[in-house]
């Protein structure tokens, strides 16, 4: 009865290594989905941040627009890139899933 001739739905230890090495590799990418996911919510809160720091700034500084402007859009044209860099890498994970 404990034999794989007896018991066709048995796993053999091979065919046991590799579900488990299934199962962790999805784990894995599941974590690593987390953790970019995780990383993409902190630079959109960076986005919505740099924007209200240059709206209060303009409000401030309304005769120098164009020094806000600047002084703030190297920040979110860097915050910009790094979404867009998260969501290709997010996406590329999920393709793996």
């Amino acid at each position: 009865m404990g034999s794989c001739a007896s018991n066709p739905d048995h796993l053999s230890k091979d065919n046991l290594k590799d579900v488990t090495g299934i199962i962790a590799r999805k784990k894995w990418l599941l974590e690593e989905i987390d953790m970019v996911e995780r990383e993409l919510r902190k630079v959109e809160d960076q986005i919505q941040t740099t924007r209200l720091m240059i709206k209060q700034r303009a409000t401030v500084d309304a005769n120098d627009m164009d020094g806000v402007i600047e002084n703030y859009s190297s920040d979110l044209s860097r915050y910009e890139y790094e979404k867009i860099d998260l969501i290709k890498e997010l996406e590329g994970l999920k393709k793996k899933l």
